[in-house]
Formats: structure tokens, sequence, C-alpha cells
């Protein structure tokens, strides 16, 4: 594998582990905390949303050059690479390695916006399990204290 496509497959697994020990933390910060978890969720939704903006338009152009590679390649069958194997076309050999290659990188910067994008997803998703739960924490205690107030009292 090339060296390029080495770094692209450390940074997707750095961005996989950040996402992971981003949940363990939220997750012992809720446990603890829920005002302050809401507010650190706040946060890390903005970061998220920043990190997200910063690579999609990179994303999309990969996707782009993706889909254009696709239809560069099609008259490219065993066949003909089996030819140019056997009359030794180095340099097409390389054009297509090299493509290939392109092409898995353009792939990994795809996957790291989808995994930015699912990091965003679950911090909301998080957040609106908070809000909904705060909700009705709040509507169970007002029930609770107006079920102990007694006339006359």
């Amino acid at each position: 594998m090339s060296q390029r496509i080495d770094q692209f497959c450390d940074h997707l697994r750095q961005r996989l582990n950040a996402v992971e020990e981003r949940l363990n933390e939220l997750q012992k910060t809720i446990e603890q905390d829920r005002e302050a978890t809401r507010k650190s969720i706040a946060r890390d939704v903005r970061a998220a949303e920043v990190a997200l903006h910063r690579i999609k338009d990179d994303a999309e152009a990969a996707r782009a050059r993706m889909l254009a590679q696709v239809d560069e390649t099609k008259g490219e069958s065993e066949e003909v690479v089996a030819e140019w194997m056997h009359n030794r076309e180095t340099d097409k050999l390389e054009r297509r390695a090299e493509t290939a290659e392109a092409f898995a990188a353009w792939s990994m910067m795809v996957a790291v916006a989808a995994i930015d994008e699912a990091d965003l997803a679950a911090l909301e998703a998080i957040a609106a399990r908070l809000d909904l739960e705060s909700v009705a924490s709040d509507r169970t205690d007002r029930r609770n204290r107006s079920n102990n107030v007694r006339p006359g009292t």
C-alpha cells in the first residue's frame, strides 16, 4: 500500500478512536451532571459542525472524482490489464496503479467525512434525548409537588 493510503488509514483510525473516546466521556459525564452534560454536548456539537464543514467540500469533490474515475476506467478489463502486463506496458500499468491509489485516497476522505457526519448525528441524538429527559423530569417533579400540596395547609 502506498504511503498516502497508509496516512489516510491512520487518519481514519484516529477519527474513529476520537469519536469513541468522546462518546465514552459523554456517557460518564451524563451520569454525573445533566446540566453540565448539556453544555458540554452543545460545545461538542458546535465543534463537530465545524469539523464537518471543513471536510465536507473536500469530500464532495472526492466523491465527484471517484465517479469520474469509474467512468474513465470502464475500459480497463482484466484482459486489457493482462495484455499490458504481457507487453510490459509499464507506463499504462503505472498510471493504473496511481489512479487506483488516488481512488483509495478519495474513498478514505469520503469515509472520514461520513465518520464526522455520524459523530455529529450521535451528538445531536444525545442532546435531543437529554432535552426530552429534562422536560420529562421537570414534569414529573411538578406533578409530585402538586400531589404533595394539601388544601388548607
